[in-house]
């Protein structure tokens, strides 16, 4: 599976899978990390499951470091753990290598509370349907796409959903992307407290706009980080595990909205027949 080194940045930064190891340490023995015999098989019911050690500290962000970084990472030599590290911050993940099904623990102290998490272009490869949620949410037609629309699921160890993601890396006009969040929300229902901010790397000196809406009406959490130097944005929208709501029926969305499906596309999803 190939990640695009500003979506692996942003996951890095943003994805609450990917600040786990900030939590504060627990007063708990030491536990036994889970195995590949432990675990037995992925949720995809794979068995071919690998132990890959997890290496903390900021990794390269360009040049010919950040390209090897990236090879290595989806080579499966080590998995990025993030810049905080504690007493209890596993060392290692168990991740299948025919699906990329990775299973991680947030601390030494609390193995019992592991989950499987997967990122995949391929919306119909999980084992449990991506909602409609995450597949209504909007994304740009695909000569405006950096690379592919990425999704991402996180299971529970008893493969209860814990949210999903969609993220994507887009050259469309910044104000026109949160013109269609915007719109998003507003066709489901959804409340939101939107934040934005103009922000300077210490890191790489870069200038970033950084979008924020969030809500705890869906458990929704949606980022755009809008980069001044190549004009581009990456999207992170984040749907933890919420009851199904309905988009809000208006007798004028259908009419306005016409002009809008053959400007902009949708992951296309075809969903078991048995479900």
């Amino acid at each position: 599976m190939k990640i695009s080194i500003p979506v692996l940045a942003l996951a890095l930064l943003l994805h609450p899978a990917c600040r786990r190891h900030i939590a504060a340490p627990v007063d708990k023995p030491i536990a036994p990390e889970p195995t590949a015999e432990s675990l037995h098989k992925c949720p995809n019911g794979h068995t071919t499951l690998k132990v890959v050690p997890i290496s903390y500290g900021l990794p390269p962000f360009e040049g010919e470091a950040a390209k090897e970084w990236k090879k290595r990472v989806e080579n499966l030599e080590f998995v990025p753990g993030g810049c905080c590290v504690s007493s209890d911050s596993p060392k290692s993940e168990v991740i299948c290598t025919t699906c990329r099904f990775a299973h991680s623990i947030s601390s030494t102290g609390r193995t019992e509370d592991g989950y499987w998490t997967r990122i995949s272009p391929n919306s119909d490869s999980f084992p449990q349907p991506i909602s409609e949620v995450a597949r209504s949410f909007p994304v740009p037609a695909e000569d405006q796409l950096k690379g592919s629309v990425s999704f991402t699921q996180s299971l529970s160890d008893t493969l209860k959903n814990r949210y999903e993601s969609v993220s994507y890396v887009t050259t469309e006009n910044a104000p026109d992307v949160k013109n269609e969040i915007d719109k998003w929300l507003n066709v489901r229902g959804i409340t939101c407290n939107f934040s934005s901010k103009t922000h300077t790397s210490t890191l790489d000196g870069a200038v970033r706009d950084i979008l924020r809406w969030e809500t705890d009406q869906l458990y929704v959490s949606i980022w755009v980080q809008h980069e001044h130097s190549d004009d581009t944005s990456s999207i992170d929208a984040t749907f933890w595990n919420r009851p199904y709501i309905p988009p809000k029926t208006s007798g004028n969305h259908e009419e306005a909205n016409k002009g809008e499906q053959t400007k902009r596309i949708r992951p296309k999803i075809q969903l078991p027949s048995d479900r």
